[in-house]
């Protein structure tokens, strides 16, 4: 009897489990409870049970595949999702633009909205003035959880190794009870150098348990959460060093236990499988040691839960990020967007839109996903001074264009009738503006695109008008293809770049058109623009605007003569009459500035910003005028 896709991936998923587990528990029962012993095998021996447990936690996670990888999109479908909100902390990261107060203020203003139950609050140090100090001291009443970080140690070692006592109470821990907060990341590093000097798996536990219970002395509900941020490294160097530091913490009694455990992939440069099997490896010993995730079991404890926090350097970390959650993370620590460290990190906003479009409800449910992005745009803007970058994926400007006619490519015409997903249904399609709530996607105008998408956007930028038509639209495209084609790098999907090149192919505007060139925002030039202001203003003296023939005495005709142009011949009458009513929009035979303001502003967009840097008074009229 041939089985459903859903009890194989069910199947699948008992089989990785169980493999996992049984290799973990033979690794247990091999060395016995001690782990220090374990430790002290031969390096081969050691290996030789590591790469089995490695072998048996991957399991079937990264088989060769036909089609789509219906395990992983189930996990990633049906789990719950934990954020560990940092955007606080990491967009402030090796940033040239470093929070101010007011910043940390004004995002723990937006934070405050998206339904992070969990946000970090900073990194304490020595100088109560630090801006990360200021913010924990004033932080109060939260809906949130607020988290601090701390070092594990405070690197005054004796012989080489920690101390924990309350003479070596690390910086953070300490800074974290005096402003009355509670909760603590616990900085642990796999390969530090007091490992390498009698430093034991039973005095790492030591630590783990002293500090937490310190802690606790000072608020009866404090909890740690240890985070192996080397561990990328450990899994190279020491990788059983590392599964035997999650089996000690595993083991210690639920009320000395971290409340869950994170780690990083500080480098951003591991493939996701890799990663996907450190987690998975991960998850399969704090299973198989009584350390399951109970934020799975009713989505709000995070006793035993997995984070993850990848950082951005060679284009993996979306991916990173999503194979860590389908090979057994139960979240990620994370800010909204993107901003931090060294060319940023994997952003909430990305991996919550991800596993939205893949068909997770909790994500949709248990967070305000058109906030959280809407966030990203802000916490970028209050991080770099700056908007987002265009086409950054998801919270980016051009994130839900509509780019393409066709369907087969991504950002073109939807194919309802695709199975993007393998799930036997073509009416699951989830999409960025579905997500965010948007009807109609923003149309780009491009050399591609069809004229019944030149059609529609002047519809979206100017509202209804029966000329708004496929003909019009095919004319639009093909003055674009010439501009480009004369060295005009000429932009139109803006309202007020497709109102000009409708101005440039048809000689009109519509009252929208011109009610939209005329309240342009052109940043960048507006020196330029005002200078050229006060030339026509100077020509145009006291009178309301200029005479067609005294604008023309003044801007026009020293580019129409047999001297200034390329033909070496004056253009004559008819070209002089149609260059009248590019610049006469309202055909009355005078200029005023407003309406030789709509044609600068063409030339200004129609230029590199080396060219566009002179005069506007005369060159941008040349420019305009020269033929081509």
């Amino acid at each position: 009897m041939a089985v459903s896709a859903s009890e194989q991936v069910d199947a699948d998923a008992a089989a990785a489990q169980g493999a996992a587990r049984n290799a973990v528990q033979h690794l247990r029962e091999a060395s016995g409870d001690d782990y220090d012993a374990f430790m002290a095998l031969p390096e081969d021996a050691r290996r030789a049970a590591y790469d089995e447990l490695v072998r048996a936690a991957r399991s079937t996670l990264h088989a060769p595949l036909r089609g789509v990888n219906a395990q992983k999109r189930e996990r990633l479908k049906t789990m719950k999702v934990l954020i560990l909100d940092n955007s606080q902390r990491e967009p402030s990261v090796a940033s040239v633009w470093g929070h101010t107060l007011a910043d940390k203020l004004e995002i723990d203003s937006i934070v405050r909205g998206l339904g992070f139950q969990h946000v970090i609050a900073g990194v304490p140090t020595a100088d109560a003035n630090t801006v990360d100090d200021l913010f924990c001291q004033q932080l109060g009443d939260t809906p949130y959880t607020s988290w601090t970080f701390s070092e594990f140690t405070d690197w005054n070692l004796m012989d080489g190794v920690p101390v924990f006592d309350d003479t070596h109470v690390p910086v953070g821990m300490r800074k974290t009870a005096e402003y009355g907060l509670r909760h603590v990341i616990l900085e642990v590093d796999t390969c530090a150098s007091f490992w390498d000097c009698n430093f034991s798996l039973a005095d790492f536990t030591e630590g783990v348990v002293f500090w937490t219970r310190w802690l606790r002395e000072r608020a009866t509900d404090g909890t740690l959460i240890v985070n192996l941020r080397d561990l990328a490294k450990g899994m190279l160097r020491c990788p059983d060093r590392c599964v035997a530091m999650v089996v000690a913490m595993a083991e210690l009694p639920r009320d000395v236990r971290p409340a869950a455990l994170l780690f990083e992939e500080p480098f951003g440069e591991y493939l996701p499988c890799e990663v996907g099997g450190w987690t998975a490896l991960l998850r399969a010993t704090m299973d198989a040691h009584g350390w399951p995730s109970k934020f799975q079991e009713n989505g709000e404890s995070i006793d035993g839960a997995l984070l993850i926090h990848v950082h951005r350097q060679w284009g993996l970390a979306d991916a990173v990020t999503l194979d860590a959650l389908a090979g057994g993370c139960d979240g990620i620590m994370a800010a909204v967007c993107e901003e931090g460290a060294a060319l940023g990190h994997a952003s909430s906003a990305v991996a919550l839109a991800n596993l939205a479009r893949l068909g997770n409800r909790d994500v949709v449910t248990r967070y305000n996903l058109r906030g959280v992005i809407e966030g990203a745009r802000q916490v970028t803007k209050l991080t770099t001074g700056a908007p987002v970058a265009v086409r950054q994926p998801v919270y980016g400007p051009r994130a839900i264009e509509a780019v393409f006619g066709f369907t087969a490519v991504g950002g073109g015409v939807v194919d309802h009738t695709f199975d993007r997903d393998g799930s036997g249904t073509a009416a699951d399609d989830v999409f960025l503006g579905d997500i965010l709530g948007v009807a109609e996607k923003p149309v780009r105008l491009h050399t591609l695109a069809t004229p019944t998408q030149f059609a529609e956007r002047l519809a979206q930028c100017f509202g209804a008008d029966e000329s708004f038509d496929d003909v019009l639209g095919a004319k639009l495209k093909d003055g674009l293809l010439a501009l480009l084609a004369s060295g005009d790098k000429a932009e139109c999907t803006s309202p007020v770049g497709l109102a000009l090149l409708h101005q440039r192919v048809t000689g009109t505007l519509t009252e929208a058109m011109v009610a939209c060139v005329k309240g342009a925002n052109e940043g960048g030039h507006d020196v330029l623009l005002t200078q050229a202001e006060v030339c026509f203003k100077e020509a145009q003296g006291d009178g309301e605007g200029l005479t067609y023939s005294k604008f023309a005495e003044r801007f026009v005709d020293p580019y129409l003569g047999a001297r200034h142009n390329t033909f070496g011949v004056d253009l004559g009458d008819k070209v002089r009459e149609a260059v009248r009513k590019s610049f006469d929009l309202d055909g009355d035979r005078d200029i005023d500035w407003d309406e030789y303001r709509v044609w600068l502003v063409w030339a200004l967009r129609s230029r590199t910003p080396s060219t566009a840097s002179t005069t506007c008074s005369r060159p941008s009229s040349g420019g305009g005028l020269c033929p081509g």
